[in-house]
């Protein structure tokens, strides 16, 4: 049975002693948060994406979806690898120093806000995929449903309890 934001906060509710004192604005703060536990945790398979980018010539920036969760895989599509296409590495931003002006096929990336950069910069134009998964949208109006499967609706209630019982040390 699917179930709304309101039916998630009501329900979280009564399980924590029908409180009073909370508003359905911070239940739905919690039951949100709730949501995107519950959806990371069971590896939903619906957040998974792909986009695909190309590069130029010494660009080493690649923007990232506006849906952007977190990265599963980078591939260069323009170059064979073993089992299908080259895998660029991920590396810690503190590894690359996007300060250098190398030149190259890239084999590595590193993660900022809203980009990803490529090392070495691209020395000529590649085809570039980039496996992801994306965030969860927020519930904002009280019916809104949840955007997973239906059976792990009250998985969200639960967490969502228990969230709002440890708001008010219960």
């Amino acid at each position: 049975m699917d179930l709304n934001l309101s039916q998630i906060v009501s329900t979280a509710t009564a399980f924590v002693q029908g409180r009073t004192d909370i508003s359905l604005s911070e239940g739905s703060f919690y039951a949100n948060l709730a949501y995107q536990e519950v959806a990371t945790r069971i590896n939903y398979v619906g957040r998974e994406a792909t986009a695909v980018s190309s590069t130029t010539s010494g660009e080493n920036r690649v923007s990232l979806p506006s849906d952007f969760g977190y990265p599963i895989s980078l591939s260069n599509l323009s170059i064979p690898g073993p089992g299908g296409y080259r895998q660029l590495k991920q590396q810690s931003v503190d590894l690359l120093d996007s300060g250098t002006t190398v030149l190259g096929q890239p084999t590595a990336y590193a993660l900022y806000n809203s980009w990803l950069e490529l090392y070495p910069s691209p020395d000529s134009g590649y085809s570039l995929q980039l496996r992801y998964y994306k965030t969860v949208s927020a519930l904002t109006a009280s019916t809104h449903t949840p955007a997973i499967d239906a059976r792990w609706h009250m998985g969200i209630v639960y967490k969502t309890a228990e969230l709002l019982a440890q708001s008010r040390d219960d």
